[in-house]
């Protein structure tokens, strides 16, 4: 296949993919299940009818945009919310419900691995916690359909839950054991990373409402991007530092009325981020688009199939959506339109990619996180097709 061939089959597949992002309000079905199995197409297709009897290795190309990815669309929720003291008390009712439904369902799953297959603590949370955990890459996008308060709920939930998974996912892949000594240190290290971030956001947020030439906007993602990847390279949860840039831009004109900052003048930033804003959609959109072809193109054909991992995936998806239910119910939360809304996807991969091979347990493989990710996307598209029906029949 040569270059033209391939810009033109990553051309239209991503304007395949746009127009399903464009008719989402209508058919309410994610892009990223067309770009996954158009990803599966192609490799079938290079297999049959090119003859590659070596399908190339991409995991270091998903791992490369995933990341991007996922600071982008995290950035590009945190863009949308607004801090209040109106809504503190939801919000943090929302990272209480995140933080139980992240630790319940890694518990369980945990605890049924050390149970049944005698496994220690330890390696059972490492292989499940990327499984416990609400991607923001396919929640967020998915809430651009719901009522104003059910879509703050799913953006501060699913970005709650990024953080949390990849803060116990940091934890223990550092530490071998659990102790005083390795909660404290890891305590103190996210009290720096927070007074890191904050300076580091109010510091970006003025270059940007000072930056005069017509190059701005990449600079400051660079920098940000910089910034992330330099906390994650010292095993700091970098992702927070995302959500408080996020918040900083979103909230500055609180910021700005503060006494005590008034000397930062920050002044004139509403078209920097309407700017910015547009500009890591774009951008998300095109990573994002890229990263499930690649995940597509990657996995196992014939191993799509096998009932045991398929066992395995329905027993994590059944737990994760059992204690969603309950955990609704016991924090007054609606049903309506959000209980469904847990997919996994981006944040899903990226993790289980990182599990270091002498512990990745033998019952959880790509044909695993593949069917996981179809059945939660499945229950997405059954979730807005009942809520879709619902408002018609209301409007009879």
């Amino acid at each position: 296949m040569n270059t033209d061939s391939i810009i033109i089959l990553l051309s239209v597949l991503i304007l395949v993919a746009y127009l399903f992002e464009l008719t989402y309000k209508v058919i309410r079905i994610p892009s990223i299940m067309v770009l996954i199995f158009s990803g599966i197409v192609i490799q079938w297709l290079v297999r049959n009818y090119l003859h590659f009897k070596n399908i190339p290795d991409v995991q270091y190309l998903l791992k490369l945009f995933g990341t991007i990815g996922l600071v982008l669309i995290v950035f590009e929720g945190t863009l949308e919310l607004k801090i209040s003291k109106n809504n503190l008390a939801s919000i943090g009712k929302i990272f209480l419900f995140s933080v139980f439904e992240v630790v319940l369902i890694m518990l369980l799953c945990a605890g049924y691995i050390v149970i049944q297959k005698q496994f220690d603590w330890h390696t059972a949370l490492l292989n499940v916690i990327p499984f416990s955990i609400i991607s923001s890459a396919i929640a967020i996008p998915t809430a651009s359909v719901l009522s104003s308060s059910k879509k703050q709920f799913v953006i501060y939930e699913s970005s709650f839950s990024d953080i949390m998974g990849i803060l116990m996912f940091n934890f223990f892949f550092i530490n071998e054991s659990i102790n005083i000594s390795a909660i404290s240190t890891f305590s103190l290290q996210m009290i720096l990373l927070i007074i890191i971030s904050v300076v580091a956001s109010i510091i970006l947020a003025m270059i940007l409402s000072r930056m005069k030439h017509k190059i701005k906007f990449i600079p400051i993602i660079t920098m940000m991007l910089f910034l992330y990847s330099l906390l994650h390279f010292y095993h700091l949860p970098s992702l927070l530092f995302i959500l408080i840039f996020g918040l900083t831009l979103s909230n500055f004109d609180w910021i700005k009325n503060l006494h005590q900052l008034g000397f930062l003048k920050l002044k004139g930033l509403e078209k920097e981020i309407h700017q910015i804003d547009e500009i890591i959609a774009e951008l998300s959109f095109a990573i994002k688009s890229i990263f499930f072809l690649l995940f597509g193109f990657s996995l196992n054909i014939q191993n799509l199939w096998n009932l045991q991992d398929f066992s395995w995936a329905l027993l994590i998806v059944g737990l994760a959506l059992i204690v969603r239910y309950i955990l609704l119910y016991l924090f007054r939360f609606s049903f309506d339109e959000i209980l469904f809304i847990f997919p996994r996807g981006l944040i899903t991969v990226l993790l289980f990619y990182l599990i270091p091979e002498n512990k990745r347990l033998i019952y959880f493989n790509d044909t695993v996180l593949t069917h996981i990710i179809f059945i939660s996307l499945i229950l997405l598209v059954f979730n807005n097709l009942i809520y879709r029906t619902k408002i018609e029949l209301s409007e009879i």
